[in-house]
């Protein structure tokens, strides 16, 4: 029983426990968690082991969540980071694992983080007049196409197969730009739920109306024909 009480850690996270055994800590050896367990505890005038209380348990003044992301990292083969969807907390995670000095997770969050990207959706529309034309009560919006514009990477990721890269094809570098791809569907909206799921947020827009001096000879929907931009971009997570 003493060799488990042993082997078990307890760390005090303001206020909240956090469980893990000794062999998962001892696998960051450079860390402040593996060096107080090392010191036994004798931490005077040792400014990088942690601060350990009367019972046994370590404090550590941080965010309790994120210290156990980072502590279950220690039990990845790879200390590889399992987060939870949609995780936006990347900069105050990083500096967590500075502070216990988890290099090698250091380096993982700096090379797996989402960095600065924009995509521009643009579309040519109108208004579905159809057989009934202005006798009808609502005249729905009508668009051909949803053009994507963007790092050749970032677009692919984010829209996966959705995205038609058939106007846009025979180069493989995808560290370049386009603005040829567009979508095989026409729903606005599901293109804006796709993006703020990845983290882009809309940052401008613009849009022209119908000329008031469109030629009388032309039909309804090419009238009411308007072309509009949409600008996302999804800023850098990291502190510089």
């Amino acid at each position: 029983m003493d060799g488990v009480e042993s082997a078990l850690i307890n760390i005090d996270v303001e206020g909240q426990r956090v469980c893990t055994m000794r062999h998962v800590l001892m696998r960051s050896p450079e860390s402040r968690l593996c060096m107080s367990l090392e010191r036994n505890g004798n931490t005077t005038g040792d400014t990088d082991a942690l601060f350990p209380m009367s019972n046994g348990t370590i404090f550590i003044d941080g965010d309790a969540k994120l210290i156990r992301i980072l502590i279950n990292a220690l039990r990845h083969p790879q200390m590889e980071l399992v987060l939870p969807d949609n995780f936006d907390q990347w900069s105050a995670l990083l500096a967590e694992a500075h502070y216990l000095g988890f290099v090698q997770i250091q380096q993982w969050i700096r090379e797996n983080a989402p960095q600065s990207n924009t995509i521009t959706l643009a579309y040519h529309g109108t208004l579905s007049f159809g057989i009934q034309g202005f006798t009808a009560d609502v005249n729905f919006r009508k668009i051909s196409r949803i053009i994507v514009s963007g790092k050749v990477a970032i677009c692919r990721q984010i829209f996966g197969e959705s995205l038609n890269e058939a106007r846009d094809v025979g180069i493989e570098n995808e560290d370049r730009y386009t603005s040829r791809f567009f979508l095989k569907h026409s729903s606005l909206e599901q293109a804006f739920d796709i993006l703020a799921a990845n983290g882009f947020k809309i940052m401008a827009a613009t849009s022209h109306s119908p000329s008031a001096f469109t030629e009388a000879r032309c039909n309804e929907e090419e009238c009411y024909m308007h072309y509009t931009q949409f600008v996302f971009i999804r800023n850098p997570s990291l502190l510089s």
